[in-house]
């Protein structure tokens, strides 16, 4: 088989280009489905960017193998390839098909101009939605300092009845909804952590301080770092199947 030829540094920076035109390119989108068309050579699980990705971080991690017998350095830098690995190949699965939710929208569903944007995403319909007389989804009831401070204690309850030691039986069944792939707490925190960055990008004083771009990255890479934790509900199914049970459905979001 002929070894491929050699990328250079411009081949690189053509695709780097060609990638900041695409997130111009959705960032003018006037349909959801032209973000659909975009997004297909890009998620595909197959053959898409993302996948490809996965494939140059596993060929890295591989080569750094080969180097560890001369420095063993390599070795951090083959554990750093192989996350990375690991973390896009999660990306890859969690992506794969949202193209073609975008496609799932109705017909007339475009672009709002932006002088009719509504000032903030709290806004719960459109103008275009009130004149046809649809009716909203309700805004969710504000929370309070006392209510997040309940869910956490039931988390906190959580943690002492595993100190105590149950069997097998009775904890595997509480680790279903806690880890569901769509509803646990890794996604519900890694939204929260998300959401909240969002309004402190939006909210906070211009120019911003150092102390809010540390608060601003912390938050980003705490998203992603929690989110990836969903995994682990493979883990429990996998239990399940080791001990001859299988876990029930657990309602997502």
């Amino acid at each position: 088989m002929p070894h491929p030829e050699a990328l250079t540094p411009r081949d690189i920076e053509a695709i780097t280009t060609g990638l900041l035109r695409l997130s111009q390119q959705i960032d003018h989108s006037e349909r959801p489905e032209d973000i659909a068309d975009v997004l297909t050579p890009i998620v595909d699980r197959h053959d898409g960017a993302i996948r490809r990705l996965t494939q140059i971080f596993e060929a890295i991690g591989n080569t750094c193998g080969d180097f560890i017998p001369q420095d063993p350095y390599a070795e951090d830098l083959q554990g750093i390839s192989d996350e990375a690995f690991d973390t896009l190949r999660v990306l890859v699965d969690h992506l794969n098909g949202l193209d073609e939710q975008f496609r799932t929208f109705a017909p007339d569903v475009t672009c709002t101009p932006s002088g009719q944007r509504p000032p903030t995403a709290s806004v719960s319909t459109t103008p275009s939605l009130a004149a046809k007389g649809s009716t909203p989804e309700p805004v969710p009831d504000a929370l309070t300092p006392d209510r997040v401070r309940l869910a956490t204690r039931t988390l906190a309850d959580l943690a002492d009845y595993l100190r105590t030691g149950p069997s097998l039986a009775d904890t595997l069944p509480l680790l279903v909804p806690l880890l569901h792939e769509t509803g646990g707490i890794p996604i519900v925190l890694g939204d929260i952590l998300r959401a909240a960055t969002r309004i402190v990008t939006q909210q906070a004083t211009l120019p911003w301080s150092e102390e809010t771009r540390q608060a601003v990255g912390a938050f980003h890479e705490a998203a992603q770092d929690v989110t990836d934790w969903h995994v682990l509900h493979w883990d429990v199914r996998r239990l399940y199947g080791q001990f001859g049970a299988r876990p029930a459905d657990s309602p997502g979001r």
